[in-house]
């Protein structure tokens, strides 16, 4: 049984994530070898990312493994099953028609997104960390707020928000 352990604070000079940071205007999803996987996909996709969303009333984390549509420079389309934690957030969020932080990360520990697989409640983060055998280390995201807090080891954090009350196709996508 996994123990959950709680994250670690680091500061940005402590963060790998924090080597490079782009910002407005800079980012661009184009910079990344974001290829279709299939024939027949409806595009470029991101997968094996891990989405970090929070619950609007506790704060608590939420940790997924999604899939991402690369569809413009600075938007992507994202996958919310409808049985699972992200969703669930997602509706709360969009009921007070606020946008729903989150952050994308990807390229990480193996031990990392089993983590991220993890069907329990409360602070999910704290099981990443039970799985990697040590306490996650994080660090304040750039443009989410200084509370909203990030993987300070994983290779690349796209940070944004879901807008509430919009949905639009995502797919069709070869899995």
């Amino acid at each position: 049984r996994v123990q959950p352990l709680s994250p670690k604070v680091v500061g940005k000079e402590d963060a790998p994530v924090k080597e490079i940071v782009l910002v407005g205007d800079q980012v661009d999803i184009n910079l990344f070898p974001v290829v279709t996987h299939h024939v027949g996909d409806a595009g470029a996709y991101i997968t094996a990312a891990s989405l970090w969303c929070r619950d609007i009333d506790t704060g608590d984390y939420n940790c997924a493994i999604i899939r991402l549509w690369a569809r413009e420079k600075r938007k992507l389309g994202i996958h919310l099953n409808p049985s699972g934690h992200s969703y669930f957030h997602y509706l709360r969020w969009a009921k007070q028609n606020k946008p729903m932080p989150v952050a994308i990360c990807i390229g990480h520990h193996p031990a990392f997104y089993l983590g991220c697989l993890a069907k329990v409640t409360g602070n999910e983060i704290e099981y990443i960390g039970g799985v990697l055998g040590e306490p996650l280390s994080v660090v304040a995201s750039e443009t989410l707020g200084a509370d909203f807090l990030v993987p300070a080891n994983t290779e690349i954090v796209l940070e944004g928000e879901i807008p509430p009350n919009i949905l639009e196709p995502e797919g069709p996508f070869g899995d």
